[in-house]
């Protein structure tokens, strides 16, 4: 109903200012065209920063003080896609106050240098935590894992074109192997 006033709005001021049928014609236009794009789809999601695509969120978390020495930048978590961390990922993606832990699992059966990759985030005021996947194995072999911690780097909401994901940068105090 107020598009309907100020599509006959625009068409009066039209009919005023130009005094003729041509007018109302120019005006009616102009407010088809506001009308046509005020009720088309749903804007997309608005990047977080303006160099961001839809559905990207760049958060580069800072490490702590004392962890000064960068191992890595920009790791994917392996195996965020899997079923049973769907809930998980999804709360960790839309959650807000995002912050990882890395967790070594030296009792792996499948890799003895891997590294567990846990969210913890806030959602509706309410601190959540949840495991979202793996330390690439073929990184976490060359990683000294007694002093890590990982920092949210990127952040992937997931879309038709591609799947959820998340990046974290890894940081030491003690020197690292061959990376």
């Amino acid at each position: 109903m107020k598009i309907a006033s100020y599509v006959l709005g625009f068409l009066a001021l039209g009919t005023l200012v130009m005094g003729n049928f041509l007018g109302f014609i120019i005006f009616g236009v102009i407010a088809f065209l506001l009308f046509r794009q005020a009720n088309s789809a749903p804007k997309k999601q608005k990047p977080h920063k303006k160099t961001d695509k839809p559905g990207i969120i760049t958060v580069n978390q800072k490490p702590p003080k004392d962890y000064t020495e960068q191992v890595v930048a920009g790791v994917s978590v392996a195996g965020i896609t899997r079923p049973e961390r769907e809930d998980s990922v999804k709360g960790f993606i839309e959650g807000s106050a995002r912050k990882v832990r890395l967790e070594p699992e030296p009792d792996n059966a499948y890799d003895p240098n891997a590294i567990r990759v846990m969210g913890i985030w806030k959602e509706g005021g309410e601190e959540k935590e949840g495991m979202l996947g793996y330390i690439p194995k073929e990184i976490a072999a060359d990683i000294e894992q007694d002093d890590i911690v990982g920092c949210v780097n990127t952040v992937y909401r997931g879309t038709e074109d591609y799947n959820p994901g998340v990046k974290i940068d890894i940081y030491t105090t003690s020197a690292i192997t061959d990376i």
